[in-house]
């Protein structure tokens, strides 16, 4: 279920990482468009797109461009869609941020940097560079519970909240 509270969105529910189909050597956006409507008539809360499980590191650009512009084409704002827009390169995390927002996403889900593996300070520079890109979707993070940064876990008080734009990384 989506609510608005203050211009953002407020996710609960059940959500769906949806997976990509492929039919030969691309996407099979016929299946892919039955996924959405077929999830939404299941009474699923939101979409997840592009994650790991999607195939969504492998994606070309065009691809990962087309599948969010279409799930948010398809859903019609009757669900949330989420976008997953981490990578192990905060350049690339932002670049992708900024375009799922201009795509219509009403969020975006980012990863901690993986097989770089920085330091807790660099995992922090990377959630806030990509926060000062993100304009109207929300930013609701993922951690991976085995993420370490040497042999340390990553500690519960690096989360920080980004006290200018009021988002929570």
């Amino acid at each position: 279920m989506q609510e608005q509270l203050h211009g953002k969105h407020r996710f609960s529910g059940t959500m769906t990482a949806l997976v990509t189909p492929f039919l030969g050597n691309g996407i099979d956006y016929a299946a892919f468009d039955h996924l959405v409507e077929w999830q939404i008539d299941q009474g699923i809360d939101g979409l997840v797109l592009n994650t790991l499980i999607a195939e969504g590191p492998t994606l070309k650009t065009e691809e990962r461009r087309s599948l969010i512009s279409r799930c948010v084409h398809l859903t019609r704002g009757r669900i949330p869609v989420i976008a997953a827009t981490g990578t192990n390169s905060t350049a690339t995390t932002c670049e992708r941020t900024i375009e799922a927002e201009q795509l219509g996403a009403d969020a975006v889900l980012i990863v901690q940097p993986y097989y770089s593996r920085p330091s807790q300070k660099g995992v922090i520079h990377h959630f806030k560079e990509a926060a000062k890109r993100v304009q109207s979707a929300d930013f609701p993070s993922q951690r991976s519970a085995s993420y370490r940064c040497g042999n340390q876990p990553l500690h519960s008080e690096y989360t920080f909240a980004d006290s200018e734009r009021g988002r929570s990384c």
